[in-house]
């Protein structure tokens, strides 16, 4: 079972390719670095609430779709 920042990660980047956007177009769309959203997806970085609410209102998603089950 992957850790919950891995997990996150995943559904994030999940979430980014549903909107057809790159890791660039999340950045400038959520204000967050492009690198630390790298980070974020592929596990490595451990994310805020309040970052991770930034994230989701960019992908125009709930939050709990991002934590769902975690």
């Amino acid at each position: 079972m992957p850790d919950i920042a891995t997990e996150f990660g995943r559904r994030v980047r999940e979430q980014r390719k549903l909107k057809g956007w790159t890791q660039t177009d999340l950045s400038v769309a959520s204000g967050l670095n492009r690198s630390y959203l790298s980070d974020v997806e592929r596990g490595k970085r451990n994310i805020t609430l309040r970052q991770a609410k930034v994230v989701a209102d960019t992908l125009e998603i709930p939050l709990r779709e991002l934590l769902d089950g975690m």
